[in-house]
């Protein structure tokens, strides 16, 4: 999609996902993911970390069903969504 924006967060699954199905059959996975973030110092040039950051993401039909099967806790994950962010 051409001038959507891209959301892409990286970091580390922070439990089992959870695989459940809607009353209309279909799967969703909740996945929580947790970023640690650091910055550069400008003038020391040393790397401060940053508080961690928490996101529940969800997945649904098939995704949700391969997330579920793919992922586990402490896993590293890269996550693109192109479009908007549902917060």
């Amino acid at each position: 999609m051409a001038g959507e924006p891209t959301i892409e967060i990286v970091g580390s699954t922070t439990r089992e996902s959870e695989l459940r199905f809607v009353p209309s059959g279909r799967a969703v996975c909740n996945v929580d993911v947790a970023v640690n973030p650091r910055r550069k110092d400008g003038p020391s040039g040393e790397w401060k970390e940053q508080p961690a950051q928490f996101y529940r993401l969800a997945a649904w039909g098939d995704m949700a069903e391969n997330v579920a099967e793919s992922l586990t806790r402490g896993m590293r994950v890269v996550v693109q969504e192109i479009g908007r962010a549902h917060v």
